[in-house]
């Protein structure tokens, strides 16, 4: 338009596309944002505040938008699905944390993108693990596994690998499971991630303690538990702390009352977060007063 002459109307249309891209930027920075702040606070254990955060995306990220970036390494109509059902899980809402998680892998499929593919099959396997069903989250955690090792991103090893160890774990498949998450655990150490590392640690510590390692699985859960404090992770704490009071029950010498402290504390710190699965667990788990 300007090398024909119509100057006003092209600055008109440069002026649009410029507020136009202005408010893409913006709203890219609102998902973005959205996203971050219910990472950070499904890590702090706050899945309500985490829950309303996702949902914000879940509701703007419609359509063509679903296939959006916006800067990140997948797609945040992804992520935010995934970590919403992980925080509706924690809190016992299953149905509708399916429900998210079947999407976003609906979306990562459709697209054929390799990184939200491996975060949308974790999301779904790590479902699974909280539904206490480790037989369906072996076959979703072994497909991302796979697609991300064929895509060979380091940074999506850890995230997959570590909840499928844990569930060859609880399937009875020890060894294998204690190699994966060892490899995890070592992987992530290594990259220094450490966010969520509290319960990578806490998987491998039970893995070891399925395997008759009592005193390995003590030393993790103890360091599983300083980490989590240290970093303000109150759910992994709870889950430190669940296992802390196993480990104190078992043995040749149980320690009850210890055990019962343990316990009481994960139980009363689930129950300020609504974490209402771990909650009911850990009341029937609680030793009986001598």
């Amino acid at each position: 338009l300007w090398l024909r002459g119509e100057h006003d109307r092209a600055l008109a249309l440069a002026l649009r596309d410029r507020s136009l891209l202005a408010s893409f930027r913006n709203f890219g920075r609102t998902i973005t944002n959205n996203y971050r702040l219910g990472q950070i606070y499904h890590s702090l254990g706050d899945y309500s505040k985490a829950a309303d955060a996702l949902r914000h995306n879940v509701t703007l990220l419609d359509g063509d938008l679903r296939r959006e970036t916006f800067g990140l390494a997948g797609f945040p109509a992804v992520f935010s699905r995934v970590w919403l059902a992980l925080c509706l899980a924690e809190q016992g809402q299953f149905d509708e944390a399916a429900a998210h998680s079947e999407e976003a892998t609906a979306i990562a499929e459709a697209e054929h993108h390799t990184f939200s593919l491996v975060i949308a099959h974790a999301g779904t396997g790590m479902l699974h693990i909280l539904r206490g069903n480790c037989g369906s989250a072996i076959g979703p955690l072994e497909r991302g596994l796979v697609i991300g090792r064929l895509s060979d991103i380091p940074l999506l090893f850890p995230f997959v690998a570590a909840p499928l160890g844990w569930a060859y774990a609880l399937a009875g498949r020890g060894e294998e499971g204690l190699r994966l998450l060892e490899d995890a655990v070592g992987r992530a150490e290594a990259m220094e991630f450490v966010a969520n590392h509290a319960l990578r640690l806490v998987w491998l510590a039970q893995a070891h303690l399925l395997s008759g390692n009592g005193d390995v699985a003590t030393r993790l859960g103890l360091h599983a538990l300083e980490l989590a404090r240290r970093l303000g992770e109150r759910g992994h704490e709870a889950y430190a702390l669940r296992l802390l009071g196993e480990l104190a029950g078992k043995g040749t010498s149980p320690d009850v009352e210890k055990s019962s402290e343990h316990y009481r504390a994960a139980l009363t710190l689930a129950e300020s977060l609504g974490m209402r699965p771990l909650a009911a667990a850990l009341a029937s788990s609680l030793p009986s007063p001598r």
